[in-house]
């Protein structure tokens, strides 16, 4: 009986595309990631998520005491050069509800030019300090912008310079044959273990006479063969024959 062609039972076995891929979709999941942490701190204020308090909302606050004074937490003024308005960022106290204890709420509030001094003598009648911190919006807001494009784009250059390098490889390998080479020693198949193809085997017979004396046929005119084709439905011992012609003729198989 016919053993299987072991070739097409890995092939089968194997599954998957093996030429896919999977370098240039984990730099793009990179790529995404790095985004996204650029996103993240971008809008990342220390405080967590910030909630809109109006301008009266905040006076309320203020003068009920609910502005909380903590060096960990401190109110902050946030000037922002060539913008009219200014922002405070800060943490307020709200009240539970019941049995639920205060809770400590992030908030931010927009302000004019104009009110700044005002605001300033309230804080300091209110005995909350407040830090200043002066940013540069067009320089800050472009270079924070721009980080996640730049990282975006060097990902890409780097996934399209590797496609090129695989490229150039296959253009310089192309036609090179990517056959196996079995050595003798290791090819320990021959016709003894073909078994049901025994008109196949009488038909090759003469090949693997060839192969073991090339020169006996061309003393009397023959000429090298170009090739055998094997045919026949998967799994009917093709390549296992193709192994026990070169295991008989004691020559290398290319698989």
């Amino acid at each position: 009986m016919a053993q299987p062609d072991r070739n097409s039972q890995k092939d089968s076995k194997r599954g998957g595309d093996p030429n896919f891929n999977w370098r240039g979709v984990i730099l793009f999941a990179i790529a995404f990631a790095l985004i996204g942490l650029a996103v993240l701190f971008r809008g990342s204020t220390g405080y967590g998520t910030e909630e809109d308090v109006p301008y009266n909302r905040f006076l309320e606050l203020l003068e009920h005491k609910q502005i909380v004074n903590d060096p960990k937490l401190p109110l902050r003024l946030v000037v922002e050069e060539g913008r009219p308005t200014q922002t405070i960022r800060g943490v307020y106290s709200r009240p539970g509800v019941g049995s639920a204890p205060a809770q400590q709420v992030p908030f931010r509030t927009t302000i004019y030019l104009n009110f700044t001094t005002d605001i300033q003598e309230k804080l300091d009648k209110a005995g909350v300090p407040i830090a200043i911190r002066t940013e540069s919006n067009v320089l800050a807001q472009a270079v924070i912008g721009f980080v996640p494009i730049a990282l975006f784009l060097l990902v890409l250059y780097f996934l399209f310079r590797q496609q090129i390098r695989m490229a150039g490889k296959g253009a310089l390998n192309f036609g090179k044959s990517k056959a196996r080479m079995l050595a003798r020693d290791k090819n320990k198949i021959t016709f003894k273990d073909v078994a049901g193809v025994e008109e196949a085997k009488d038909e090759v017979q003469e090949l693997v006479e060839f192969l073991r004396d090339p020169k006996k046929f061309q003393k009397l005119g023959g000429r090298i063969p170009k090739g055998v084709l094997l045919v026949g439905p998967p799994g009917t011992g093709k390549t296992l024959l193709a192994r026990a012609i070169a295991g008989e003729a004691d020559v290398p198989f290319f698989s």
